[in-house]
């Protein structure tokens, strides 16, 4: 069984082991956020590990959108030419009026 192999006995207390930080630590709400999924009643990570994982996830996705944000900012400024007055005057046929 799972539970076996992830929470130990130490000093009659139950303690859990990260795997990130390899650690034992007292298997609690302290230490570790419940999970009804898990078979220990825990999440696998500690709560410190967990929010190192999250952050460094954020900051790939913020990583990986900067050039994403600069496409975004090229587009923005294509239509913000298109939506000139005088990109409309001087380019009329492009122009639909739907009243006539």
């Amino acid at each position: 069984m799972k539970l076996a192999n992830c929470i130990r006995d130490i000093a009659g207390r139950p303690h859990k082991r990260c795997p990130v930080c390899q650690k034992w630590l007292p298997a609690n709400k302290l230490y570790f956020s419940e999970s009804k999924r898990h078979a220990s009643g825990y999440l696998t990570y500690c709560k410190e590990c967990c929010s190192d994982i999250q952050r460094r996830k954020r900051e790939k996705e913020r990583a990986a959108g900067s050039g994403t944000i600069k496409t975004d900012m090229n587009a923005q400024a294509a239509l913000a030419e298109i939506l000139k007055p005088e990109y409309w005057l001087t380019n009329s046929n492009n122009y639909q009026n739907k009243d006539q």
